[in-house]
């Protein structure tokens, strides 16, 4: 860097430096946290009966952004792990589906997503501007180069995996299909790479030769690392493991602004210091120059009266060994009813399915325990939860009057009576009597004048007479309960009885 570089920022500093100040130490903080970022993607077949295993990959591995295929769930079945923001795109009738978990202290926005009934895909961008799409398109839908220039985005730098269905000779297979010609084809003429691991990454149950159709398009991003094929795990599709090498992703580990504990006061005199009385803009120019004072007013004054704290993130469900034991007996029970179909091998894995989700469930709700009784303030959600159930109920007072508070209900109706005159500015000879007031409730009622006395109206059945009555005297039974069930007048009370 150039000496009058040097010097620019040396006067461009001392001029603005509490602003600087805070920035910097931001951008270092950000410089600083830049890292590798682990990738996992797994064509599960099924994420219900392998959450526990998809627990285990992601911490063995420390996986931040997973991308999942035929998850095969519908909309009103959970997909929640703990320490990850989980995007879904569900597949139709519960087949397919793509999902996306990406821990919550990565910086990732979610551009979009396409759910249609054979191809599902959900398009991330990174903090730096990378983005990422999984997807998953069916064996018998048929791909596009359009499609695959869509699946891209209009990001410069991108990485597109999932299971495509594509394969071709030229990524590890051994005949090619419709689906590879075309995509090995467009990745010819506009020079994106396909990354594959050097292994098949799918071993089908029907004994078909194991293919490799789990792979990368890469358009260029040159800190892409080597694709690694994850054996032993129980799917027919191998989970597959990439990183994108340090400097290609962006941490959100750097301080941010905890608005939570801004001084308001402080806030408003500062702005108050940096913003002199303000003139009434006349031109254009003035008015530009007015808005660019004011957003610096509110910048320094926001970083000099907001600390700065660090974003945690959640941690990840720590699982024993013997509950790891469990899970790898029953991922190697899976590999054996695969090959065999052995009934009293599926019992077992039942079996052990219910031992693990049981265990599970006991450490989360020992672990939660743990938390609410290790409660501090540094623990927002917990100190939270604690304080509203530990919080007392408001004190509902007495009315209060000349005499002192009304406590009996005589004492409280005589109060809300003398407050209601008073506020109506009612006289105090107006004395309104019962059958004023029932006089006029009659002239206000609806429907037929003659309901009735309300004895009578408290007698009528509450339900409606059955469609049919068994017996001789079904038609007078059904007269009756009609005539009991719609509004009685005098007349048909003595017609009724006449009867």
């Amino acid at each position: 860097m150039t000496p009058s570089r040097l010097r620019l920022i040396h006067s461009h500093t001392s001029r603005q430096s509490p602003l600087t100040r805070r920035l910097s130490l931001m951008a270092n903080a950000t410089r600083a946290t830049r890292g590798p970022t682990n990738i996992l993607h797994w064509n599960m077949d099924g994420y219900n009966n392998k959450a526990e295993e998809l627990d285990v990959l992601l911490q063995e591995y420390d996986v931040h952004i997973a991308f999942l295929n035929e998850t095969k769930l519908r909309p009103d079945q959970h997909l929640r792990h703990r320490g990850f923001r989980v995007i879904r795109s569900d597949g139709s009738n519960g087949q397919g589906g793509v999902a996306a978990l990406v821990k919550r202290n990565l910086a990732c926005a979610v551009l979009a997503k396409t759910q249609q009934p054979r191809r599902q895909s959900i398009r991330l961008e990174l903090g730096d501007g990378i983005g990422l799409t999984g997807v998953y398109n069916s064996p018998r839908q048929l791909l596009t180069e359009a499609v695959i220039a869509d699946l891209f985005g209009r990001t410069s730098r991108h990485l597109v995996i999932g299971d495509l269905n594509a394969r071709h000779v030229n990524w590890n297979n051994t005949n090619n299909n419709a689906n590879g010609t075309v995509l090995n084809n467009f990745a010819e003429r506009t020079n994106f790479v396909v990354h594959h691991p050097d292994e098949p990454t799918c071993y089908s149950h029907n004994g078909q030769t194991p293919s490799t159709i789990d792979i990368v398009l890469n358009k260029g991003t040159a800190l892409l690392g080597d694709c690694r094929v994850l054996h032993g795990w129980p799917s027919d599709h191998c989970p597959v493991f990439l990183q994108i090498r340090a400097g290609g992703s962006l941490h959100e580990d750097e301080p941010r602004l905890d608005f939570s504990s801004t001084n308001w006061a402080q806030f408003r005199a500062r702005v108050c210091e940096l913003l002199p009385t303000p003139r009434v803009p006349q031109t254009p120019e003035q008015l530009n120059r007015a808005a660019e004072e004011l957003a610096h007013a509110l910048s320094c004054a926001t970083l000099d009266t907001t600390p700065l704290v660090s974003k945690q993130a959640g941690h990840a469900l720590e699982l024993p060994d013997s509950l790891r034991r469990k899970i790898e007996q029953r991922k190697h029970l899976r590999r054996l009813h695969q090959r065999s179909g052995n009934p009293d091998v599926n019992k077992s894995i039942n079996r052990l399915t219910a031992e693990i989700k049981e265990t599970v469930a006991s450490i989360k709700s020992h672990n939660w325990a743990e938390t609410l009784r290790r409660a501090e303030t540094a623990n927002g959600s917990a100190w939270k939860l604690t304080r509203i159930l530990t919080k007392s109920r408001p004190k509902i007072h007495h009315l209060e009057t000349d005499r002192g508070p009304s406590c009996r209900p005589e004492e409280i109706a005589e109060t809300l009576a003398g407050n209601f005159e008073a506020y109506h500015q009612l006289p105090e000879a107006s004395q309104v009597t019962a059958e004023e007031v029932e006089r006029t409730i009659g002239n206000r009622r609806k429907g037929p004048d003659d309901l009735g006395d309300v004895a009578h109206l408290l007698a009528r059945p509450r339900k409606l007479p059955p469609r049919r009555l068994k017996g001789p005297s079904e038609t007078e039974e059904r007269a009756r309960m009609t005539l009991a069930m719609s509004p009685t007048c005098s007349r048909t009370r003595e017609k009724c009885s006449s009867t």
